[in-house]
């Protein structure tokens, strides 16, 4: 069975493998590795997301302590905002 890290180290020599046993399997390489490229993509996207939210939910709880609501609210909002991006991004990463 070929792992998607052998797929990812040598494609032509997997293609030229497959080949050899009447296969063409160039088109269906090519995919796996654009769709591995899209996941990972994809999941760095989303952990720079939540390590953004996580550092601004820390900040809201600073701003409360410092009675600064204004911008604590803005803060809140911003989470917010972020989370529904995560979303997106968890769906390209389940879909």
């Amino acid at each position: 069975m070929l792992t998607l890290k052998t797929i990812y180290d040598n494609p032509q020599a997997i293609i030229d493998g497959l080949r050899k046993r009447n296969f063409d399997a160039e088109g269906m390489i090519n995919e796996v590795l654009s769709l591995d490229e899209k996941r990972r993509n994809a999941q760095t996207q989303l952990d720079n997301i939540l390590a953004e939210v996580n550092s601004t939910s820390k900040l809201i709880g600073t701003y409360f302590k410092e009675g600064k609501k204004e911008e604590a609210e803005k803060s809140r909002m911003h989470v917010t905002k972020l989370k529904e991006d995560s979303k997106v991004h968890e769906s390209v990463l389940t879909d």
